[in-house]
């Protein structure tokens, strides 16, 4: 599996990008949760949002530009952050509902899609309102990410009793059933090439998830973590080598990198803190 994984990278040519992926989570390092950046090997990790206040969720809006949830007092506000310039706005909510977990995620064009009251809804960048694209998907729909090639969303939905992780066209909304097994399949992102699929899932033992990678085409699935622990939120690089995901296989929640390659998994964060909730760009 991992020599056709390599193979299926090459040929296509993965690998090619230009500028490093930055990995983007939050961290209680600091006492309580903030938004902290660092690159793909761990190395130059620092606070970008730190203040007094819980803040989480964050994402990349543009590759300079992130936006996160903010807790003041009891209410729960949006921001958006300039990396470059270092300026800080608060932002509307959206419409539908507030968003108090998981933030609006973007695609390479500014397209917006989210989550309200189990529903899946994507937004134009000049449009005031979403447009709900799983009123007629049963069950609740979650766990949001995009393709690399902004053509479709990739969610998880347990309208068949369980969760399994879909993808859905965002022009044709054709829907396809990326994963099917009774076990809980969760999270899924798909791969820079869009072959491979990785995902968390419990299906060697009901309390320990950990992260698979499925090929597509093939069927092939590898568990690529398999340790004693929570391995949840995996997020592909760039340049499809790499894996990032959050773990608590150490006692407490941190950041590890697994890289295509070798099959081995690095820990890039090492502290008494939760660090979790990994974006990559």
């Amino acid at each position: 599996m991992k020599k056709l994984l390599v193979l299926i990278l090459l040929v296509l040519g993965v690998g090619c990008s230009t500028s490093p992926s930055r990995i983007l989570f939050s961290s209680n390092e600091s006492g309580n949760s903030d938004i902290y950046m660092m690159l793909l090997d761990g190395s130059e990790k620092e606070a970008i949002v730190q203040t007094d206040k819980e803040e989480w969720g964050a994402v990349f809006a543009t590759p300079n530009v992130i936006q996160f949830l903010r807790q003041d007092s009891t209410r729960i506000n949006r921001y958006e952050f300039n990396l470059i310039t270092k300026d800080e706005k608060k932002i509307d909510q959206p419409k539908e509902c507030i968003l108090d977990d998981k933030n609006i995620v973007f695609s390479g064009y500014g397209i917006e899609a989210y989550t309200c009251a189990g529903d899946i809804f994507i937004k134009d960048r000049d449009a005031s309102i979403g447009k709900n694209y799983t009123k007629d998907l049963d069950g609740t729909s979650n766990y949001l990410a995009w393709s690399f090639d902004n053509s479709a969303i990739i969610f998880t939905n347990n309208a068949t009793g369980n969760n399994e992780v879909y993808s859905m066209n965002i022009r044709t909304r054709e829907l396809k059933n990326l994963t099917n097994n009774p076990a809980n399949d969760e999270r899924g992102e798909l791969s820079p090439d869009g072959r491979l699929l990785v995902f968390s899932s419990n299906r060697k033992d009901p309390s320990d998830p950990d992260l698979y990678i499925l090929h597509l085409e093939t069927n092939e699935i590898k568990n690529i973590t398999n340790s004693k622990g929570y391995d949840l939120i995996g997020r592909w690089s760039k340049d499809g080598f790499s894996i990032v995901y959050g773990s608590n296989r150490s006692g407490n929640w941190e950041i590890y990198r697994y890289d295509i390659l070798n099959g081995l998994s690095t820990q890039l964060t090492n502290n008494s803190a939760f660090n979790g909730d990994p974006r990559v760009r």
